[in-house]
């Protein structure tokens, strides 16, 4: 039988063969088959694919009770298997998955997405004393203290590192960023900067020993939830009065600090930091960058010396590098057992007031303007580094193993 083209449904295909079938020769003559009712086709699609009544093209056997003449055309159609649909033909609502403008389901793509990809980066919240959490420099007020807090805009939408930076005896946080300039680095490396003031104002301002650690420390960790800080790049630096501060969170707080880069300060008589004895030891080598002025007239030089040589006895440590040097300064790397790693930068540059002398920032340009400022703690001349982008590149170089 020639394809019938442009069949749209199986039931009219078993409608048009039922017909067929009962006009061909041979069949049995009588009445005319009706055609089957919708309720029919059901039932007749059925039993066209019952084993037992399909026997092909071939006559009924003699002695089955029945005559060929009498029987109707649902009988007689069923002697005859109903072919199934004729593979060359595709009916006109069935789409051609050979196509190429027709998508079959193996040729949908999966959906995109990485088993392996991170979590999307959750925005930041308030926390704390913390109640605003956009990017760019806040004046933050919290349990006494106050804090000035500059948060790149990077930081919203991926971890950041962060870098505690803490101002000397009379500063602010302000001056203290005009000599560490750590506020713009941070916008390029993509770190916030904290970085606290002291009570009273300048030029009174004065860290309470103990007490403003403490409260420091809180602050920050609230830091850290609100920006969802990345928990390896979270640094300490301070300079003079910030510096012994930071000596102190080297020895007690190593496991939370990933490195710290100190300026200008040192264990001494009166003064409480970290002399690497006794209780008085960290509990993980954490890397430091230590620099101090030979003509500082706040913390001598040979306090200096000896703060670094109780650094190098206590972790067992060897020079092993020069990273810079000349008439003016030297830059030397330190490394020993565990991991150890120390770096001492002295210099003999000096501040213009005569009552700072070497207490004073490598390439800085503190301009000495800010509110209750006494003068600028910039060293003058030309300097072999910038402090700080020496204490940047010391951080960036230094996350938490």
């Amino acid at each position: 039988m020639r394809p019938i083209a442009g069949a749209r449904s199986f039931g009219a295909t078993a409608l048009l063969l039922a017909l067929l079938v009962a006009a061909a020769p041979g069949c049995a003559s009588g009445p005319p088959a009706r055609a089957p009712a919708d309720g029919d086709r059901g039932e007749e699609l059925l039993d066209a694919s019952s084993p037992q009544d399909r026997v092909g093209d071939q006559e009924m056997p003699p002695g089955d009770g029945r005559e060929p003449d009498t029987q109707d055309a649902r009988s007689d159609a069923r002697s005859r298997e109903i072919p199934g649909p004729d593979p060359g033909v595709v009916p006109a609502d069935v789409p051609d998955v050979a196509d190429p403008e027709v998508m079959s389901l193996d040729a949908i793509p999966p959906a995109d997405i990485d088993a392996d990809a991170p979590p999307p980066f959750p925005p930041p919240m308030p926390v704390g004393c913390v109640t605003d959490v956009s990017a760019g420099l806040h004046h933050v007020p919290c349990d006494g203290l106050s804090y000035e807090v500059s948060v790149p805009a990077a930081c919203l939408s991926a971890p950041c590192g962060l870098i505690l930076d803490i101002h000397g005896l009379t500063m602010s946080g302000d001056q203290q960023d005009n000599n560490t300039n750590l506020r713009a680095l941070g916008e390029i490396h993509g770190c916030i900067v904290v970085q606290p003031n002291a009570n009273p104002p300048p030029p009174l301002s004065s860290w309470v020993t103990g007490t403003d650690d403490q409260k420091i420390l809180l602050f920050l960790a609230a830091v850290e939830l609100a920006w969802h800080v990345d928990p390896k790049r979270v640094h300490v630096t301070g300079f003079s009065q910030g510096g012994l501060m930071s000596w102190r969170f080297v020895c007690s707080q190593s496991e939370r600090f990933a490195s710290a880069a100190i300026g200008g300060a040192c264990t001494y008589p009166t003064q409480e930091a970290c002399a690497f004895a006794g209780a008085a030891m960290p509990t993980r080598r954490i890397p430091i960058l230590y620099m101090h002025g030979k003509d500082d007239t706040f913390f001598l030089w040979a306090a200096a010396e000896a703060q670094r040589d109780a650094v190098l006895a206590a972790w067992d440590m060897d020079p092993v590098e020069t990273i810079s040097a000349d008439a003016h300064h030297d830059w030397t790397r330190y490394s020993g057992p565990e991991g150890a790693w120390f770096e001492f930068l002295w210099h003999d540059y000096q501040a213009t007031p005569d009552v700072l002398q070497g207490h004073c920032y490598p390439g800085s340009d503190d301009p000495g303007d800010e509110p209750g400022q006494l003068f600028s703690f910039a060293c003058t001349g030309v300097s072999a580094f910038v402090w700080g982008e020496a204490v940047m590149g010391f951080f960036l170089a230094h996350p938490m193993p």
